[in-house]
């Protein structure tokens, strides 16, 4: 029988991670695997009109680009809660750095300039953003999301996800003094020193996708719905993340990696650049909070109304 108490217990990972030989999923390696390279344009808002791709197909060890014409349709969308968010931009971006392309390549070198390329050679027609709360309220602002994509939703019609009212207490008809203030406070991104980093693989039973995820099974349930696969035909592999706080919880661009795999039929890997995490990936959407308090003598009741800005808003 082994005895651990009173003793020190090496923790499980660290001489690996200060040793510099923990293996993050950007560290893994692949053979034969495609580079992919996202391609998003520089504003919040935008109508696709037109995307040449002839420029960029002939950088040489170009495979396959992809954009909006080229997914299933109806497109496949997909979210941890409401499926709300399509693989790639079909009709226009809803935020800034939404991708409206994709390129896979033999070298990274190569789906870099292929990207950059394809990226000139976009039409596109700017659109007014959805930013603040106030405009997402707004009657007269345009819709965040189509109401074609909120079947049986009775705020289909407007940018309201969901609305609760809560409230505790009577408060008294007088008070000696009432308290009200309007908070306003940034929007937080979830920074971790490991960069986010996808990969995918075909094999004999479906797809196996390599994800610095926080919640495997979560991931697994969002992609097999999205792409209409069994949930025994997708694999999940987490490596340990190098950071997470939060911010590698929800699906991202694995989706888009496991329908790439399976298109061509080879491995395909994705590494995020601080710019586009700070762009692309999840982070806490900036709340307006407006809370009310009442107070009679030393007693404080508060009635918090708080809206905060929609996570899909195009901003």
């Amino acid at each position: 029988m082994t005895h651990t108490i009173g003793q020190s217990i090496p923790r499980i990972g660290a001489r690996e991670r200060v040793t510099g030989a923990q293996k993050y999923t950007a560290d893994l390696a692949f053979p034969g695997a495609l580079h992919v390279q996202l391609v998003h344009l520089d504003a919040a808002r935008l109508a696709i009109r037109k995307i040449r791709r002839d420029y960029a197909a002939r950088v040489p060890g170009v495979v396959a680009i992809f954009t909006a014409d080229d997914l299933p349709q109806p497109m496949p969308r997909f979210g941890p809660a409401v499926a709300d968010r399509p693989l790639l931009a079909d009709d226009e971006t809803r935020f800034y750095g939404e991708p409206v392309a994709v390129v896979a390549a033999e070298t990274l070198d190569g789906a870099r300039e292929a990207a950059m390329l394809l990226r000139e050679h976009i039409e596109a027609e700017e659109l007014p953003p959805v930013i603040t709360v106030e405009q997402a309220l707004d009657p007269a602002s345009p819709l965040v999301q189509r109401p074609e994509s909120r079947p049986n939703d009775a705020n289909a019609l407007t940018n309201i996800l969901r609305e609760w009212t809560f409230g505790w207490g009577t408060p008294p008809e007088r008070a000696h003094l009432v308290l009200e203030r309007e908070y306003r406070f940034p929007m937080v991104t979830h920074f971790a020193i490991e960069p986010h980093a996808f990969a995918a693989a075909p094999d004999e039973s479906g797809v196996t996708i390599w994800s610095p995820t926080q919640h495997p099974f979560v991931l697994q349930r969002v992609v097999a719905a999205c792409l209409g696969l069994p949930l025994a035909r997708v694999r999940i592999v987490a490596p340990d993340p190098g950071g997470g706080f939060g911010g590698k919880g929800w699906p991202k661009f694995e989706p888009l990696l496991a329908l790439l795999a399976l298109e061509t039929g080879r491995p395909v890997r994705l590494v995020l650049t601080l710019e586009e995490t700070f762009q692309a990936a999840r982070r806490t959407s900036a709340p307006h909070c407006r809370p009310v308090g009442h107070t009679r003598t030393v007693d404080l009741r508060v009635s918090p109304r708080c809206l905060s800005k929609p996570t899909c808003a195009a901003g």
